[in-house]
Parts: structure tokens; sequence; C-alpha cells
């Protein structure tokens, strides 16, 4: 701690010039020619009391309120009245060094400083001086009054050079370390406070592993990853890592109400109809740790989100360096039954990657539950389809009203437990082929085994509170197209297994109808991921409509949409044309009637009469060919 206003770390720096770039870490809160054999007090606190770390944590909150930090040290200097070297003037000011093992901040406050002719400097500069700052003051007096933090007389920085938190991360300080600091080390088991419901399985603890994974049975010690590991894992980032190099890792239980409304926030943006409220959040954080090759280091975070019922994981991504080594990122189960892989080419692509629109960030729900997915309609009334037979199909099932398919209408329907619907006859291969001379429409068209479990049923008669649901969704995903549903057919295939796997999938596909418009939605919900050919999507007998969903691997339709709702497609499907884009929207209008030719509506009372050259006119007719009026006669 020098006298002219300045502190250095490896050796004292005698210098009475000031200039922020002597080729060694420096902090300045203000660098001059100082005289303290004339008067004033130089002083310096490094054992704080627990006011002071209170104080300086406080501080930290105000000043970064997105990182979170709890002062375990800090040391406070303080020039109080020191006069210059070449006048009576004096100055009062002081640093604050406040930092625990991850963390430091460096805080300059200013009291009065008087002005001065001799040259001075305010700020930092590092060794290499790859970091400096130099507080923009015109005049030493100005310090007094400037800040970069809107607290007068005030600057604060973070120097511990770790790169910010992400935005999508959950604060993960000032979280547990995990111990031993080794190469393949584990933590103990940490008993979970919330249960962690997973794929059926209820766990009451974790461990969390250097290498990027967390286990739940026992500790692992696999640097090299591989999926089918005969356990309940979840890796975020599966990798050789070697913390001993350097970086964090750290967990921590949280309920604090801050940090559960952030959980709570994620999961519902990527599942909006979910019906989710946590009550704890499990969050593991590798904050900068090197890859044991010493290539790089990589920052993410696996957080563990619980309800009573529910629960999520969330996949944040941060700093990703460049990874020659083998690694692998996304979670299996015990049996393999629910296993999933995020797809990028490299590692460093995690932190653009996402199947929630927000960059860096996956979520998956990993309960295990169930039940019907928010998004689907209701199907537990549903009419049960060919629970034991493999490839096959329904008999013909009659439509309440026919439903037009891209010109053509139909009247009946055949439901395939492969995943697909067709209308003339029923197709029972195996083989997804979205070209097979018919009109077919496949929501995901694979082969499934429904005698290994789960469910495949239609509903053919809905309540009014189901065409209400329909209805309301055309509104939601067409706002130009007029409608009101008089009919609707769901299907729905509900945890139906794979036919070479124990990967399961839930998905349904809606009809909705009237005698003029036609509409298609395919809802996924938990999709497991599947070495099998699949396909999804519609086709017509001639091809000439069709569309293929563009997912590059079957787990992406639950994240995927046209319509921007997660997990949902929206089609038109009656083959009419787009309604011109000069109209006025018609529907749902009343219907003229008798439907004869030259025939004519009843007289329409109008509820504005209609000046009409002269004329007011109070009521019409519509005819097929054209519009006539009644002029109202007061006698």
């Amino acid at each position: 701690m020098n006298s002219n206003g300045y502190l250095t770390f490896t050796k004292p720096l005698p210098a009475s010039n000031s200039s922020l770039n002597p080729k060694r870490d420096i902090i300045a809160p203000l660098w001059t020619q100082l005289d303290s054999r004339r008067g004033g007090s130089i002083s310096y606190i490094n054992k704080p009391s627990s006011n002071v770390l209170a104080q300086v944590t406080a501080a930290v909150k105000q000043y970064f309120p997105n990182i979170p930090f709890a002062a375990a040290s800090a040391f406070v200097a303080t020039w109080k009245s020191v006069p210059y070297n070449n006048s009576g003037g004096v100055v009062n000011f002081q640093v604050v060094l406040a930092y625990n093992v991850h963390r430091s901040f460096v805080f300059i406050y200013y009291g009065d400083i008087a002005e001065t002719g001799q040259p001075w400097q305010a700020g930092y500069s590092t060794l290499d001086s790859a970091s400096s700052f130099l507080v923009p003051a015109r005049s030493v007096s100005e310090l007094s009054s400037s800040s970069n933090i809107k607290v007068t007389g005030c600057w604060a920085f973070q120097v511990d050079g770790s790169p910010k938190l992400p935005d999508n991360f959950i604060p993960f300080g000032n979280g547990e370390m995990v111990t031993p600091r080794l190469d393949n080390g584990s933590s103990e088991a940490i008993i979970l406070q919330q249960p962690f419901k997973y794929f059926g399985r209820t766990l009451n603890q974790t461990f969390v592993n250097n290498n990027g994974l967390l286990t739940f049975a026992k500790p692992p010690s696999d640097c090299i990853p591989f999926l089918n590991s005969g356990r309940d894992l979840i890796a975020p980032l599966w990798t050789h890592f070697d913390n001993r190099q350097g970086g964090t890792i750290s967990c921590r239980e949280d309920t604090s109400s801050d940090v559960l409304a952030q959980v709570n926030a994620a999961i519902k943006q990527n599942s909006p109809n979910a019906n989710f409220t946590a009550s704890s959040a499990f969050v593991a954080t590798w904050d900068n740790v090197p890859y044991y090759d010493g290539r790089g280091v990589a920052t993410f975070q696996v957080v563990l989100a619980s309800s009573v019922q529910r629960s999520f994981i969330l996949l944040n991504y941060g700093n990703i360096s460049q990874l020659g080594q083998t690694w692998l990122a996304g979670y299996d189960t015990v049996d393999s039954a629910n296993s999933f892989t995020i797809k990028v080419s490299n590692a460093s692509e995690l932190s653009s990657s996402s199947n929630t629109n927000v960059n860096g960030r996956s979520t998956f729900p990993v309960d295990g539950s169930t039940k019907v997915p928010s998004n689907f309609l209701p199907s537990d009334d549903g009419q049960a389809v060919n629970s034991t037979a493999n490839d096959g199909s329904s008999d013909a099932i009659s439509l309440q009203q026919p439903f037009k398919f891209f010109g053509r209408t139909y009247s009946q329907i055949y439901m395939n437990s492969n995943g697909y619907l067709t209308f003339t006859k029923p197709l029972p291969a195996s083989n997804s082929s979205l070209n097979p001379k018919r009109d077919i429409i496949a929501p995901l068209w694979t082969q499934l085994d429904s005698r290994r479990g789960g469910s495949i049923s239609y509903i053919n008669k809905p309540s009014s509170n189901v065409l209400a649901q329909v209805t309301a969704a055309v509104k939601q995903y067409f706002p130009n197209i007029p409608f009101a549903a008089a009919s609707a057919f769901v299907a729905t295939w509900k945890s139906v297994p794979y036919n070479n796997s124990g990967g399961v999938v839930n998905f349904q596909v809606v009809l909705a109808y009237n005698v003029h418009r036609s509409f298609v939605f395919i809802y996924y919900g938990d999709i497991a991921e599947t070495g099998q050919p699949w396909q999804a999507g519609y086709s017509t007998v001639d091809s000439a409509s069709s569309f293929l969903v563009p997912a590059r691997s079957v787990s992406e339709l639950s994240s995927s949409s046209n319509i921007k709702v997660t997990g949902c497609w929206a089609f038109q499907v009656d083959g009419s044309p787009k309604l011109p884009d000069n109209f006025i929207p018609f529907g749902n209008g009343e219907m003229v009637t008798p439907r004869l030719d030259n025939g004519s509506s009843e007289a329409i009372i109008l509820q504005q009469p209609f000046k009409y050259f002269g004329r007011t006119l109070y009521q019409t007719f519509v005819r097929t060919a054209f519009v006539t009026f009644h002029i109202k006669r007061h006698f």
C-alpha cells in the first residue's frame, strides 16, 4: 500500500510519477504525489468485522445485482485528509477489495478531493495491460461526483477475470464446493430436500461429478462418456475435465422465491401450458473448468426443478471452448427407455443450441408422468384402437360430418398403430414413407408396438368443450380465417413404445372442421430418441399437396412448431384458396338459405339504415347472383 495512492501485489512500487502502465498489476484510487508527513492518515483493515463483510456483500448486490456473491474477505485501504506534496490541499479516498473463493471486486470511494496542478491518474491496470481502466474525470476534483454505477463518488469493478454470468444461468453462488478436488472425482452423496421424480422413479440423493454429469445411485468415475450406461444420469457436458487446473464446481439446493421465479419462468417459456410451480431447485454449476488436455475451459449448469408432482431439468450453457476430446450432452435412464442426446457437431455449439428459443438453454420434463401433455386435447374417454395388434389399424370409423382434404371429401377414417391416418382403406405398412399414393396424415409414422404398453385412442363425438377448444385454436393459429368447429376427430398415441427399444412417444392429431373449412393440428409431447426410420407430416393421393415436418431428430418434434406454439403444427387442409388480401373476413356469417339455384335469403334487417343514391334502405336480400334492397315505407 503506497502513500501516493495505489496498491501493488508482487512488490512495492516507490515511483512518485503517476503512470498506469507500470508493467505490473496495480489498483490506483488516486495516484499522485502526496505527503502524509504533513498531516492526514493512511490506514488499512485486513481483518474486517462481520458488519464490514455484510456491508461489502450488500454493496456487490447493489452494484452487480445479477452476480450472486457473499464476501468471505475484504481489504479496506483509506487515505484520509492527506495533503498534496506541492500545496495545502488534501484528498480523501478509499479502496475496498471484496472477495471470496470465486469472485473479486474493487470499489473506489471518493470524498472531498481538492483541486491540484500535479499530474494524477485513477483506475487500474494489469501486468500485460490487457485489462486497464482510467476514471474519465477532467479534473481531480470531479472524482468526488463521478461514478460508473450511479452512486456519486463511487466506482465499482469486477476484477476476478471470470466472464460475466450468462443471462440464461440461474445464480449459482454461494454454492457448496464439490470436493475432493481430484481428477475424475465426485461429490459425496447430496441429500435432496425435495425428492426428484425421474421417469417414474423417485430419487432422494445425487452425486455431482467433476466430469460434467449427475448420477443418483452412486458416484461415477468415468471420464469417457457413453450412453446406455445402465444408470440414471444427467450430463450437461460429459467429458474429461481437470478441475485441479482451475475453475470451480459448485452446487446447492435453492428454495428462495427469486430463484424459483426464474426457474418457473424458464420452464413456462418452453412449456407454456405446463401446470408447474417449482418448490425446489438443485443448481449444479461448472464455472470455467479446464479440459483435461488443457486446450480450453467450459462453463455450464444443470438445474433440477421439482414440485411434488412434476420434475424438469434445465441445461444452461455459457462459454464452451472448442473440444477435441470425446464428449456427450443429454440424459439417460437405468433401462435406457428414456434417453436424449443434444445434436450439435461440436461442444462449442452448445452455447447457441436450444429447444426454448433462448440461446444456450434446453429444458426437458423428466418426471415420466403419463399425464396427457398440457398442449393435448383431453383423450381419456377415447375409444381404444387395436391395443394388442402390431402394425394394426382400426376398422373404418364413420366421421360425424364429411371432412374435406385438399378438394376431396371423406366420410370415414382409419387410424393405424404406427402413427398415421388414412381415409379410403387401412394401410398396414410398417416402413414410413409419405408417398403411399393415398391421402394420409402422419403425426409420427414409425414402427411402434402398443402391445408393450401405452394406449392408442380416438374421440369421434367431441363434447361442446372440445369443439370450443378447437375453435379457439383455429382463431389463435389462423387469426384471419373465421371458423366455428362443427366436428372434430381427436386421435392420441400416449406413451406408446417404439418397436426396437423401451423409448416411448406421445403425440396427437386433431381434425377440426365444418362444412366449409378443415384444419389439422399435430401436438407433440415427450418423444424419445430412436434409431428407427420415421416421418412426420401429410401427403395426398397425387402428392400435389405434401409436407414433411423439418426436424433433424425425432425428439426435436417436441420443441418444433410452424405457429410459434412449442410442440404444435397447424395446417389448413380443405384445399380452398386463401382469403384474398383485399377481403374483409366474411365468417362466421349467417349462411344464405335455401341452397337453391337462384335462391335468395329471407329479408335481412340492416342494423344501420343504408343510403343508396338518395334513398334510405332498411333491409336487404342476398340472392345467388345479386343483392336487392327494400325501402321501408311509412303510412
